[in-house]
Order: C-alpha cells, then sequence, then structure tokens
C-alpha cells in the first residue's frame, strides 16, 4: 500500500523524502521474505480463485504468524478449507488468534472431531475478513477495526465474530446481543467527532477571507492612499 502511494505520488509530481523511500522499501522487503516464508513453509495446495486470492493477499501475515509458531515450537495442521493451524502450548487469547490463514491455538488440532471443524470454519472465515480488508485498505486494515470493534462490543457482541459465526467460534450468544452499551457508546462517540467536524467547519468558514476582496500585499495600501491625497492637493 505504502508503495502505491509511493508511485502514485510521484506520477503527480511529488517526490518523496529519502526516508519514506527508505520506510516503503523495507516494509515492502519485509512483507516479500514474510510472505516467501510462508509460500514455502505453509499449505502445500489451495482450490478455488477467492481462497488462492486469499492466500496470496494474507501471506505477509501468514508468514509472521507462522515464523512466530515454528519459533515456538508449535505443531502445524493443514485444515482442508486452505487454512493453517499452529498449535502451541499457551500464550493464545481465547480459543486461538488467525493472522491472514494461520490459527495459532492450543486446542487439540490434530484429530478431526466435529468441535475442531466447525471452530477451523470459524476462523476460515477470519481469514476471508483479513483478505478482504486487506485488499481493500492495506493489512492493518482488519486488526485495527476488530481492535475497534473490541472496544465498544466485546467478545461476542464483536461483529466480526457474529460474521464468523458465534456457536462454532465456541461463544455463548448473549441474549441482549448487540450490547445496548456498546450501541450508546459509540453512538454517542459518532455524535462527538461529527459535532467537532461541523464546528471545525464554521471555524473555517469565518477565518477565512470573504470572496469579492482580494488582499493586498503587506505595506502597499498605505502609500497608495498618501500619493493620490498629495496629487489631489496639488490640483486644488
Amino acid at each position: 500500500m505504502g508503495l502505491v502511494l509511493a508511485v502514485v505520488g510521484t506520477l503527480r509530481g511529488r517526490v518523496p523524502s529519502r526516508c519514506r523511500l527508505a520506510v516503503v522499501g523495507a516494509g515492502a522487503a519485509v512483507q516479500l521474505v514474510l510472505a516467501g516464508f510462508f509460500v514455502t513453509s505453509g499449505p502445500n495446495g489451495h482450490s478455488g480463485a477467492w481462497e488462492t486470492t486469499r492466500v496470496m493477499v494474507n501471506a505477509p501475515v501468514s508468514g509472521a504468524a507462522l515464523l512466530y509458531g515454528a519459533g515456538k515450537g508449535g505443531d502445524l495442521y493443514q485444515n482442508d478449507n486452505g487454512t493453517t493451524a499452529v498449535v502451541l502450548d499457551g500464550g493464545v487469547v481465547r480459543a486461538g488468534t488467525m493472522f491472514g490463514t494461520v490459527f495459532l491455538t492450543d486446542q487439540g488440532m490434530e484429530t478431526e472431531t466435529p468441535r475442531t471443524d466447525r471452530l477451523s470454519e470459524h476462523e476460515a472465515r477470519h481469514s476471508d475478513q483479513w483478505a478482504a480488508f486487506s485488499i481493500a485498505a492495506g493489512p492493518a486494515a482488519f486488526p485495527a477495526l476488530y481492535a475497534l470493534d473490541e472496544t465498544f462490543f466485546p467478545g461476542a457482541f464483536n461483529h466480526f465474530e457474529r460474521h464468523a459465526g458465534l456457536e462454532d467460534g465456541g461463544y455463548d450468544t448473549p441474549s441482549d446481543c448487540p450490547s445496548i452499551a456498546g450501541q450508546l457508546t459509540l453512538a454517542s462517540m459518532t455524535l462527538l467527532a461529527g459535532s467537532a467536524l461541523v464546528v471545525r467547519r464554521r471555524f473555517r468558514t469565518t477565518s477565512s477571507p470573504r470572496k469579492g476582496f482580494s488582499q493586498l500585499p503587506t505595506g502597499s495600501f498605505l502609500p497608495q492612499v498618501a500619493s493620490s491625497a498629495s496629487r489631489t492637493i496639488r490640483g486644488k
């Protein structure tokens, strides 16, 4: 994403700074390395256009998760839906966390049971979310939106978890889903943000110069008035 923005800016006549070029280049290199690690160590094959696209888009994030799991001594298991489960001894939140197409978990995924199959499908939907938001706004979009949603709608109230399937993910569906408290908090934050934008726009409107008046250079008005007055006196 940063590389695309840098190219677009250059085409529009804006020369990026050396620092920006270095940051974009380093970020692109890291993502390529992680993507290469995932391609060589990840799933051996995948079918379907979307599944292939999902694997390619999520490859940098998946490579980082796979590298972390391998460093922790985790056991790798390939799922039929194109995702990879890395079973760790601990250090995971809830039943686990999906990063791209790699699921870091402490659940027993080595044998196929109705529970592990449903959990695998739940995490595959999270992988779809990763890919969709990465295509739309970059690889940081989904975790940022998930964290924001989790702030107002935690746990089973989270909209991403609900979309992935609460029962498949091992959540108990709450009776007041979605959270009334979360809705009120989000509505209040939206009203505050809207009010701030309105006040800012009005402030800009009142502080900007009125149309129809040209701004004279500093110090040019008084000499013109003095010269005009001098010619008037001489004419008299």
